[in-house]
C-alpha cells in the first residue's frame, strides 16, 4: 500500500500498478509473516456494479476505484479536491483504455468539512443510481493541525468519523440494494 501510495505522488505520466506483494514477496516482517497478501486478481468480475470510494482521488482510494474499475464496476470517485479528482478520472480511465476493460469512473466533488456538501453530494449519488454494491469509506484527514471546520467541529473527528458515518446512513436511506460497506482506518 505504502508503494502504490508513492507511485501516485511522483505525478509519472504513464499509470503502472505495482502492488506491495510483488515488490516484497518475501517479507521478514513480523507483522506480515503469516497474512495471506492482498492481490487484485482475486477480485471477482464486477460487470455491473455499482461502487463509491470517498478519497479516491490519491493514495489508496485511488488504488481502490482504479481495481474496481477494471474488473468492471461502474465507480463513483468522491474527493474534495477537483484538480486531483479529475487527473484521478483521467488517469484511471487512460489505464482501462489500455487494457480494454469496460467498467468506468466518475468524480463528483464534496468538501467532507461541511455537512451540507456531504448532504448535497448523498442525495445527488441517491438520484443517480438505485443500488449501490461497494461503498469504501476511504476519505480522512491524516496529521495535521487543530483546525474547525464551518460546523464548528474538530476537523479531524468530522472528516474521519461523523461525515464517514454521515455518508453511509445519507446513502443507505435511499438505497434499495447495498451490498458492502468498507471503513479504511489507520492505527499508527
Amino acid at each position: 500500500i505504502y508503494m502504490q501510495s508513492l507511485h501516485v505522488a511522483s505525478h509519472s505520466t504513464r499509470l503502472s500498478v505495482t502492488t506491495m506483494s510483488s515488490v516484497l514477496p518475501n517479507t521478514t516482517r513480523p507483522a506480515t509473516m503469516m497474512s495471506k497478501r492482498f492481490d487484485p486478481k482475486d477480485i471477482p468480475d464486477l460487470t455491473g456494479r455499482v461502487a463509491i470510494v470517498t478519497g479516491g482521488s490519491k493514495g489508496i482510494g485511488f488504488f481502490d476505484a482504479l481495481e474496481l474499475a477494471r474488473k468492471g464496476a461502474e465507480v463513483t470517485i468522491i474527493s474534495a479536491n477537483p484538480e486531483n479528482g479529475h487527473k484521478a478520472v483521467a488517469d484511471i480511465n487512460q489505464a482501462l483504455r489500455e487494457t480494454n476493460t469496460l467498467g468506468s469512473v466518475e468524480y463528483i466533488e464534496c468538501n467532507f468539512d461541511t455537512l451540507q456538501d456531504v448532504d448535497t453530494a448523498a442525495k445527488e449519488l441517491a438520484k443517480k443510481d438505485e443500488r449501490l454494491d461497494i461503498l469504501i469509506c476511504n476519505a480522512g484527514i491524516g496529521q495535521a493541525p487543530y483546525k474547525s471546520t464551518p460546523d464548528g467541529l474538530n476537523a479531524h473527528f468530522e472528516v474521519n468519523t461523523a461525515i464517514q458515518d454521515e455518508v453511509r446512513l445519507l446513502i443507505r436511506e435511499s438505497r434499495s440494494i447495498i451490498s458492502r460497506i468498507m471503513c479504511l482506518l489507520c492505527v499508527s
